[in-house]
């Protein structure tokens, strides 16, 4: 069974840090290109900013949010 990670590398750290992987049996490197958000999420994005700022009690913590989503 493959199991597929997102890691993010400090910039100062990556080149070496994919080099170690590079040399593992047991590590596939795959480069995704990046990829261009689309218009509606973006705006989607800025109405919820603005809906945070005009109302800050919007905002959840974690447990609560979890809570909200019946999510242990």
């Amino acid at each position: 069974m493959s199991v597929t990670y997102h890691v993010t590398i400090k910039k100062e750290y990556a080149e070496a840090v994919l080099a170690d992987l590079e040399k593992m049996d047991a590590v596939q490197l795959s480069k995704e290109e990046d990829t261009e958000v689309p218009e509606w999420q973006k705006e989607a994005v800025r109405r919820t900013r603005k809906a945070i700022q005009e109302n800050p009690s919007l905002l959840v913590d974690e447990k609560t949010a979890f809570k909200m989503l019946n999510i242990d």
